[in-house]
Protein backbone atom coordinates (compact mmCIF):
# COMPACT_ATOMS: atom_id res chain seq x y z
CA UNK A 1 0.00 0.00 0.00
CA UNK A 2 1.54 3.43 -0.72
CA UNK A 3 2.19 6.07 1.93
CA UNK A 4 0.22 9.61 1.66
CA UNK A 5 3.56 11.20 0.27
CA UNK A 6 3.81 8.27 -2.15
CA UNK A 7 0.56 9.17 -3.20
CA UNK A 8 1.20 12.55 -3.67
CA UNK A 9 4.00 12.17 -5.57
CA UNK A 10 2.09 9.66 -7.89
CA UNK A 11 -0.49 12.34 -8.36
CA UNK A 12 1.69 15.43 -9.54
CA UNK A 13 3.14 12.87 -11.82
CA UNK A 14 0.01 11.91 -13.24
CA UNK A 15 -1.18 15.64 -13.50
CA UNK A 16 1.99 16.44 -15.21
CA UNK A 17 1.78 13.64 -17.47
CA UNK A 18 -1.72 14.49 -18.73
CA UNK A 19 -0.77 18.21 -19.25
CA UNK A 20 2.32 17.86 -20.88
CA UNK A 21 2.04 14.53 -22.85
CA UNK A 22 -1.82 14.01 -22.93
CA UNK A 23 -3.77 10.93 -23.98
CA UNK A 24 -4.89 9.69 -26.77
CA UNK A 25 -9.06 10.16 -27.38
CA UNK A 26 -10.62 7.66 -29.60
CA UNK A 27 -14.17 8.69 -29.01
CA UNK A 28 -14.63 12.11 -31.58
CA UNK A 29 -17.25 13.46 -29.03
CA UNK A 30 -15.30 13.22 -25.89
CA UNK A 31 -12.48 14.72 -27.68
CA UNK A 32 -14.67 17.73 -29.23
CA UNK A 33 -16.19 17.93 -25.74
CA UNK A 34 -12.36 17.68 -23.94
CA UNK A 35 -11.30 20.61 -26.30
CA UNK A 36 -14.35 22.89 -25.66
CA UNK A 37 -13.18 22.89 -21.50
CA UNK A 38 -9.91 23.61 -21.87
CA UNK A 39 -8.21 20.88 -22.57
CA UNK A 40 -5.48 21.50 -26.48
CA UNK A 41 -4.85 18.80 -28.91
CA UNK A 42 -0.67 18.14 -29.11
CA UNK A 43 0.70 17.46 -32.56
CA UNK A 44 0.54 13.84 -32.36
CA UNK A 45 -3.11 14.27 -31.87
CA UNK A 46 -2.95 13.39 -27.95
CA UNK A 47 -5.48 15.79 -25.79
CA UNK A 48 -3.52 17.64 -22.89
CA UNK A 49 -5.91 17.70 -20.03
CA UNK A 50 -4.35 20.82 -17.45
CA UNK A 51 -4.59 19.97 -13.76
CA UNK A 52 -7.66 22.00 -13.05
CA UNK A 53 -9.73 20.58 -15.36
CA UNK A 54 -8.50 16.90 -14.12
CA UNK A 55 -9.09 18.09 -10.57
CA UNK A 56 -13.09 19.04 -11.57
CA UNK A 57 -13.50 16.08 -12.75
CA UNK A 58 -12.42 13.81 -9.89
CA UNK A 59 -14.42 15.78 -7.10
CA UNK A 60 -17.32 13.96 -8.29
CA UNK A 61 -15.70 10.55 -8.35
CA UNK A 62 -14.78 10.98 -4.24
CA UNK A 63 -17.80 10.79 -3.34
CA UNK A 64 -18.64 7.79 -5.42
CA UNK A 65 -15.07 5.75 -3.79
CA UNK A 66 -15.74 6.55 -0.46
CA UNK A 67 -19.24 5.12 -1.03
CA UNK A 68 -17.42 2.07 -3.04
CA UNK A 69 -14.99 1.79 0.49
CA UNK A 70 -18.26 1.55 2.59
CA UNK A 71 -20.04 -1.19 0.39
CA UNK A 72 -16.87 -3.08 0.32
CA UNK A 73 -17.22 -3.80 4.61
CA UNK A 74 -20.44 -5.46 3.68
CA UNK A 75 -18.81 -8.00 1.70
CA UNK A 76 -17.11 -8.94 4.91
CA UNK A 77 -20.16 -8.63 7.29
CA UNK A 78 -22.34 -10.21 4.57
CA UNK A 79 -20.57 -12.73 2.12
CA UNK A 80 -20.26 -11.54 -1.70
CA UNK A 81 -23.60 -12.64 -3.17
CA UNK A 82 -25.57 -11.61 -0.06
CA UNK A 83 -23.53 -7.65 -0.02
CA UNK A 84 -23.93 -7.59 -4.26
CA UNK A 85 -28.00 -7.96 -3.49
CA UNK A 86 -28.17 -5.58 -0.77
CA UNK A 87 -26.26 -2.77 -2.85
CA UNK A 88 -27.81 -3.42 -6.16
CA UNK A 89 -31.60 -3.04 -3.99
CA UNK A 90 -29.61 0.38 -2.30
CA UNK A 91 -30.32 -1.64 1.11
CA UNK A 92 -26.55 -0.59 2.95
CA UNK A 93 -27.92 1.99 5.78
CA UNK A 94 -30.87 -0.52 6.29
CA UNK A 95 -29.01 -3.87 6.35
CA UNK A 96 -26.09 -2.46 8.57
CA UNK A 97 -28.85 -1.02 11.37
CA UNK A 98 -30.36 -4.33 11.31
CA UNK A 99 -26.84 -6.06 12.22
CA UNK A 100 -26.48 -3.66 15.06
CA UNK A 101 -29.09 -5.44 16.72
CA UNK A 102 -29.92 -8.58 14.71
CA UNK A 103 -28.18 -11.52 14.13
CA UNK A 104 -28.39 -11.63 10.35
CA UNK A 105 -26.58 -14.44 8.04
CA UNK A 106 -26.98 -15.55 4.63
CA UNK A 107 -27.73 -19.28 3.54
CA UNK A 108 -25.72 -21.63 1.09
CA UNK A 109 -24.18 -19.32 -1.09
CA UNK A 110 -23.82 -20.51 -4.26
CA UNK A 111 -23.29 -24.13 -3.01
CA UNK A 112 -22.65 -26.68 -2.17
CA UNK A 113 -24.21 -29.12 -4.53
CA UNK A 114 -24.33 -32.05 -2.19
CA UNK A 115 -26.17 -32.55 0.97
CA UNK A 116 -25.54 -35.18 4.08
CA UNK A 117 -28.20 -37.18 5.06
CA UNK A 118 -27.31 -37.21 8.84
CA UNK A 119 -30.73 -39.61 9.44
CA UNK A 120 -29.64 -41.93 6.84
CA UNK A 121 -25.50 -41.38 7.23
CA UNK A 122 -25.33 -40.69 3.09
CA UNK A 123 -24.26 -37.89 0.73
CA UNK A 124 -26.58 -37.07 -1.76
CA UNK A 125 -26.63 -34.75 -4.83
CA UNK A 126 -28.68 -31.61 -4.11
CA UNK A 127 -32.06 -32.18 -6.46
CA UNK A 128 -35.08 -30.23 -6.54
CA UNK A 129 -36.73 -31.91 -3.42
CA UNK A 130 -33.84 -31.09 -1.19
CA UNK A 131 -33.68 -27.60 -2.93
CA UNK A 132 -37.40 -27.00 -2.03
CA UNK A 133 -37.07 -28.21 1.64
CA UNK A 134 -33.87 -26.37 2.41
CA UNK A 135 -35.84 -23.11 0.89
CA UNK A 136 -39.19 -23.64 3.40
CA UNK A 137 -36.30 -24.20 6.36
CA UNK A 138 -34.08 -20.93 5.24
CA UNK A 139 -37.79 -18.63 4.71
CA UNK A 140 -38.76 -20.15 8.04
CA UNK A 141 -35.44 -18.83 10.11
CA UNK A 142 -35.64 -14.99 10.77
CA UNK A 143 -31.66 -15.16 11.32
CA UNK A 144 -31.53 -15.96 7.60
CA UNK A 145 -31.49 -12.29 6.12
CA UNK A 146 -30.26 -13.71 2.35
CA UNK A 147 -31.26 -16.84 0.75
CA UNK A 148 -28.41 -17.86 -2.01
CA UNK A 149 -30.20 -20.77 -4.25
CA UNK A 150 -27.97 -24.22 -4.28
CA UNK A 151 -27.09 -25.40 -8.06
CA UNK A 152 -29.02 -29.15 -7.97
CA UNK A 153 -27.64 -32.06 -10.35
CA UNK A 154 -31.11 -33.12 -11.25
CA UNK A 155 -31.60 -30.03 -14.10
CA UNK A 156 -29.29 -29.27 -17.17
CA UNK A 157 -26.69 -26.86 -16.25
CA UNK A 158 -27.74 -24.92 -19.63
CA UNK A 159 -31.01 -24.07 -17.64
CA UNK A 160 -30.70 -24.89 -14.48
CA UNK A 161 -30.39 -21.11 -13.26
CA UNK A 162 -33.75 -20.12 -14.99
CA UNK A 163 -35.36 -22.88 -13.50
CA UNK A 164 -34.70 -21.93 -10.27
CA UNK A 165 -35.97 -18.39 -11.05
CA UNK A 166 -38.89 -20.31 -12.23
CA UNK A 167 -39.27 -22.72 -9.47
CA UNK A 168 -38.68 -19.33 -6.70
CA UNK A 169 -41.32 -17.35 -8.47
CA UNK A 170 -44.24 -20.51 -7.79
Amino acid sequence: MLTSEQKEVLKEKVYKLLAETGMEIENEKLKARLLKNGCREASAGRIKIPKKLVEEMTVHQKITQKQDDENQTLHLQCGIDWAHSIIWTKRQNEIRQRLQSELLISAFDCGPTKYYDYKNKRLLPVDTRILIEMMKFAQSTPEIGYISTWYRQDVPQKTERMDSLILALK
